[in-house]
């Protein structure tokens, strides 16, 4: 479910661990800085393992609300500031991901990552207690690294929000992962900052992936696996062979073995077999973004990827079936 973090600041944070972000093994030293260097944090009471506390489902975290959210705003001096002094600038990784820097009490590096629409491997089986009235589940698997996350939603698939922090002081990184993830669960409730597209008229944020196929087609390209399985906040997938991902990226072009094809309607898309010859990418621009002046422009992107491995021994080209699913795709999404 992960994509590939940019920079070397995501490198440490977005690595797939059974399903929920782990942090990266951050060098562990100095004293004990738990209770000095960051602000006390009463962490919740225990709850029955696997038990669905009360809050989860509410509507104001469900995938078609989270969607919306700026995960940048998530990780300012407002949210972070109850754990020390933010020393960064909020680095984006797609539309669901942000990171972003902070020095403790004791000038100890601290460095946070906030998902939302995470996936949940296991549901609530691994709760442990509850963060704003929902199951919380707590990952210290990594030396010097913590994942808390809220479980926003259990139907049909449980997903949460989740903070990664990494403390580069030896202390405990749980607590003030917690503070974090109480702050902004308590924000998207009572004030959720939106992204400037939320509202945009044809834009891609606020749609919904898993609706955006045609079910006939998407029965017939996944070999009749038309079940759809959310794979984050603006990805679907259909069986295991289909995955539809809306991003902001630099848009698609011909060259390093992409080359154009019609999907009809005028929207001309660019499409990849992987080398063993068992898939095929095909990527278009849906709409163009705006940008500052000299910044590299970018754009809504739609990227389809279809893979069968029984494809391989056949010596089947599968790019039709791809190119097949993702004609039915353009006639699903908003007009930009």
């Amino acid at each position: 479910m992960f994509l590939r973090a940019r920079g070397s600041r995501l490198s440490r944070v977005f690595v797939p661990l059974s399903g929920l972000l782990v942090l990266a093994a951050v060098s562990a030293c100095g004293p004990d800085l738990s209770k000095a260097n960051f602000p006390r944090t009463t962490m919740t009471a225990q709850a029955s393992a696997g038990a669905p506390a009360a809050g989860a489902d509410d509507p104001a975290f469900g995938l078609p609300a989270q969607r919306l959210v700026d995960t940048c705003a998530l990780v300012g001096k407002d949210v972070l500031g109850s754990i020390g002094t933010v020393s960064g600038t909020a680095d984006g990784f797609g539309l669901e991901k942000c990171s972003n820097d902070v020095k403790d009490a004791g000038g100890k590096a601290m460095h946070v990552a906030v998902e939302l629409g995470s996936l949940v491997i296991g549901g609530t089986t691994n709760a442990t207690g509850t963060v704003q009235g929902m199951p919380e589940i707590v990952d210290k698997s990594v030396p010097a690294g913590c994942t808390d996350t809220a479980v926003t939603s259990t139907t049909p698939h449980a997903v949460g929000i989740s903070v990664d922090l990494g403390y580069d002081g030896g202390g405990d990184p749980c607590p003030p992962a917690h503070t974090v993830l109480d702050k902004i669960l308590q924000l998207i409730k009572t004030d959720a900052p939106k992204l400037a597209d939320a509202s945009t008229p044809g834009s891609l944020v606020p749609v919904d992936p898993c609706t955006s196929a045609d079910a006939a087609v998407a029965a017939d390209v996944s070999g009749g696996q038309a079940t759809t399985s959310p794979t984050g906040l603006h990805g679907c997938g259909w069986g295991d062979k289909v995955q539809l991902t809306f991003s902001n990226a630099i848009p698609p072009s011909e060259g390093d073995g992409y080359k154009a094809v019609d999907l009809g309607g005028g929207i001309s898309a660019f499409q990849k077999t992987s080398t063993a010859g068992v898939g095929c990418d095909v990527k278009w621009q849906h709409r163009t973004l705006p940008g500052a002046q000299g910044e590299t422009a970018k754009a809504e992107i739609v990227d389809v990827n279809y893979s069968d491995y029984s494809a391989s021994a056949a010596k089947v080209d599968v790019c039709p079936k791809a190119v097949q699913f993702a004609k039915s795709v353009v006639t699903k999404l908003p007009k930009p």
